[in-house]
């Protein structure tokens, strides 16, 4: 046990002194003479020393099968609560005892405690390119600037891929908070996801360009990033954080990126004030109509002036038109199902239907006047105009 309280002394020492995670992996196979590979969740294997993938993955299959081997031996990463990868130890010469086990313990502890402040460094230093990631949102970016930058990246997928803008807006509190483990979190759950993320940080608000990098079941993973962003929001000191997530446009090439954040700007409008609707831009499309009749006033008090005689009504005689003029539209004029819907007996609801054609005039179920209604009632019950944000 001595040998290995030094070791571990010794490893967290060299975590203190080092530039790169790499030289924690070389200790760990000079000290115990075994292969070690560091898989990093959707990234390539790192394999030190750089030889023996084929007996690795021969002795890994073996393990996957019976859940042990005498000659392989792994522990997971975790960094924040989430699993970042995995270290492996593994040799066809000897097998690995208890004692080699424990130095792997005890080196991802240390590997794992070095990530997390690489990664929150890196996160606090990404504020310089900040005003790049500004003008390709804002479509101003040079396109051979931006395909240098992507090359920088060392990821061949990033110049051929779908991407996407998502915003998150954070209500305002008198509290200040530091978001950056929330970002190292993030940005760790998308990639683990299939997905490469640029992140920008502005007040109240963190805007996300993202890169789908394995082009499968797009919309469901990103509903599980959010959903796991919201778990971890909750349970951890980001509980009084309100916000409100809005997916733009999925567009196929990275020259869009300005038309998803346009997109995603008018989703989280749409969805600032009614957070049971979609994430997704997709889904939303009478509702982004109803919210570009809402940008242009003067159509939008032609429907105010229309419905006026219902709303009087209602408000005057505390009735309930509106609502069923709305029913009786989404019923398709089914009287019974509309009565049905409305726990109404159908005498009271021809009443209301007369009340409503005396209001309206007798044309109003026209189909061209029956189509501008409908959007109309959309148009003035939901106002994608305001700017506070309730909280989810």
């Amino acid at each position: 046990m001595r040998r290995l309280d030094d070791y571990a002394q010794e490893i967290n020492k060299l975590t203190l002194k080092i530039n790169h995670y790499e030289q924690i992996l070389m200790r760990l196979y000079k000290f115990l003479g075994l292969n070690v590979v560091f898989n990093i969740f959707g990234q390539q294997s790192q394999f030190i020393p750089n030889i023996g993938q084929s007996v690795y993955e021969r002795l890994r299959k073996e393990f996957n099968a019976n859940e042990t081997s005498p000659y392989f031996a792994k522990c997971d990463v975790n960094i924040l609560e989430e699993s970042y990868g995995e270290v492996c130890i593994f040799s066809e010469e000897r097998e690995i005892t208890e004692f080699d086990s424990l130095v792997l313990d005890r080196t991802v502890i240390a590997l794992s405690q070095f990530l997390l402040r690489s990664l929150y460094t890196e996160e606090k230093q990404n504020l310089e390119s900040r005003t790049f990631l500004h003008s390709w949102l804002d479509g101003s970016v040079n396109l051979m600037e931006l395909n240098s930058f992507l090359n920088e990246q060392n990821n061949y997928k990033l110049l051929n891929c779908r991407y996407f803008v998502l915003i998150q807006k954070f209500q305002r509190s008198k509290q200040n908070f530091d978001l950056t483990y929330y970002k190292l979190y993030s940005r760790s759950i998308f990639e683990k996801n299939g997905f490469a993320i640029f992140l920008v940080e502005l007040p109240n608000q963190l805007i996300y360009i993202i890169a789908d990098l394995t082009q499968q079941d797009l919309k469901k993973r990103i509903v599980g990033c959010i959903e796991k962003l919201r778990v971890f929001k909750r349970n951890n000191y980001y509980t009084q954080l309100k916000m409100t997530t809005a997916v733009g446009q999925i567009v196929n090439d990275y020259q869009f990126v300005s038309n998803s954040f346009e997109t995603a700007k008018d989703t989280l409008l749409i969805r600032m004030n009614s957070q049971h609707l979609s994430y997704f831009y997709e889904d939303l499309f009478i509702y982004q109509i109803v919210l570009q009749i809402q940008k242009n006033t003067s159509i939008l008090e032609m429907a105010r002036d229309f419905l006026k005689p219902l709303y009087d009504y209602d408000l005057k005689h505390k009735s309930q038109l509106v609502e069923t003029l709305q029913i009786y539209l989404q019923c398709n004029c089914m009287k019974q199902e509309t009565a049905e819907k409305l726990f109404i007996v159908r005498q009271t609801l021809y009443h209301r239907l007369d009340k409503i054609e005396s209001l309206l005039g007798s044309d109003y179920l026209l189909p061209q006047k029956r189509l501008a209604l409908e959007i109309m009632l959309l148009t003035t019950q939901y106002n994608f105009q305001e700017n506070e944000i309730r909280a989810i």
